[in-house]
C-alpha cells in the first residue's frame, strides 16, 4: 500500500494541580517536540491555575472540567490536515519506537494504531503491549482484525478517521478508549499494531481511598459505563466485550466491590449474551460487601 503523505500534530489533555503535574506536563511535550510535529495542543482541563507552558503552538482552557474525552476531542478539532499522536500528560512519548508507528498508519491508510508500551512505576519499568492475559503472538507490524486484542492502547489517529468525524464518547468518563477503538475497527483501513515501545506511561503512587485496581470504588464506578459500552457494541464485537467483561469482573471480585455491583454487572453481561465464568458467579455470591 501506497504510504499516505501528511503532516503529524499532537494533543495533550491536562490537569495541572501540583508542580509535579506540571513537570510531567513538561516532561510530555518535550518528547512530543521529539517526533517534530507540525502542531502541538495542549488542553487545559480546568486546571486551578491556567496551564503555562513553552514550546507548544495553541493552549484550550475549559472553565469546568469536562474530563479526558471532551479535553482529547477539543484537541483533535485543532488538527485540520494531519494525523493526531493523543499524548496524556503524565506520559512520554518514545521517538524511535512512536515514528515507526506513524509509518505503519500510513502505509496501511490506517483509521488508527495502537503501539508497544512500557509501564512506569518509580524506579521500575514493566513492558505491556495488549490487554490479554495470554495475548497472540503477532508480527512487529500487522493488521489486526480483532480488537479485542489491543483494547486501549490506541493513540494515533489517521487523518482520514479525524476528518471523517471520529471523535471520543464524551458522555464515558472510562472505556472510551475502548469504544473509540471498537469503532474505529469499522472504518476504512481499520486498526494496526506496531510493537515498537512507543509510549512509557507513568504508574503513579495511590493515596490511601484512591481509585486504584485495588479499591472496590474502581469497580463500582465502571459498573454503569461499561452496561453503556456493550448496549453500544455487543452486536457488532461480543467477543471484545466478553473479554473485557471477565477482566472487570475478575478485578471486581478480587478488589472486595459489593454483592450490588458485582450482580449489576454481571446482569449486564447476561443481557448482552456474555458468559459468566462460575467461578466468579460463585466468589461473588460470597461477596461479604453489601453496599
Amino acid at each position: 500500500m501506497t504510504e499516505r503523505q501528511g503532516g503529524l500534530s499532537v494533543v495533550i489533555p491536562a490537569l495541572v494541580r501540583s508542580g509535579g503535574d506540571q513537570e510531567l506536563l513538561e516532561r510530555a511535550i518535550r518528547s512530543a517536540r521529539r517526533l517534530g510535529p507540525d502542531r502541538i495542543t495542549v488542553v487545559d482541563d480546568a486546571s486551578p491555575t491556567p496551564i503555562r507552558v513553552d514550546g507548544v503552538d495553541s493552549i484550550v482552557r475549559f472553565e469546568t472540567n469536562r474530563g479526558p474525552s471532551a479535553a482529547r476531542n477539543a484537541g483533535i478539532d485543532t488538527c485540520e490536515g494531519t494525523d493526531v499522536v493523543v499524548l496524556d500528560a503524565d506520559d512520554e512519548a518514545v521517538e524511535v519506537g512512536m515514528r515507526r508507528a506513524v509509518a505503519l498508519l500510513r502505509e496501511q491508510g490506517a483509521a488508527m494504531c495502537a503501539v508497544g508500551r512500557i509501564l512506569v512505576q518509580g524506579d521500575s519499568e514493566k513492558r505491556r503491549d495488549l490487554t490479554l492475559e495470554n495475548p497472540p503472538v503477532v508480527p512487529a507490524e500487522v493488521v489486526l482484525r480483532r480488537p479485542e486484542y489491543f483494547g486501549g492502547n490506541v493513540l494515533l489517529l489517521g487523518q482520514r478517521a479525524v476528518e471523517a468525524g471520529l471523535r471520543f464518547d464524551e458522555s464515558l468518563r472510562y472505556f472510551e478508549d475502548t469504544d473509540i477503538c471498537l469503532r474505529a475497527s469499522g472504518l476504512p483501513g481499520g486498526l494496526v499494531y506496531s510493537a515498537d515501545v512507543a509510549l512509557r506511561l507513568t504508574v503513579h503512587e495511590m493515596e490511601a481511598g484512591a481509585e486504584n485496581l485495588s479499591a472496590p470504588k474502581w469497580f463500582a464506578n465502571r459498573v454503569e459505563p461499561f452496561a453503556r459500552l456493550s448496549a453500544k457494541h455487543a452486536d457488532t464485537h461480543r467477543a471484545a466485550l466478553a473479554h473485557l467483561a471477565h477482566l472487570v469482573l475478575k478485578q471486581g471480585v478480587r478488589s472486595g466491590a459489593s454483592r450490588e455491583s458485582l450482580r449489576a454487572h454481571m446482569r449486564t453481561m447476561r443481557a448482552h449474551g456474555l458468559s459468566v465464568p462460575i467461578k466468579w458467579r460463585v466468589r461473588a455470591m460470597l461477596a461479604t460487601r453489601t453496599s
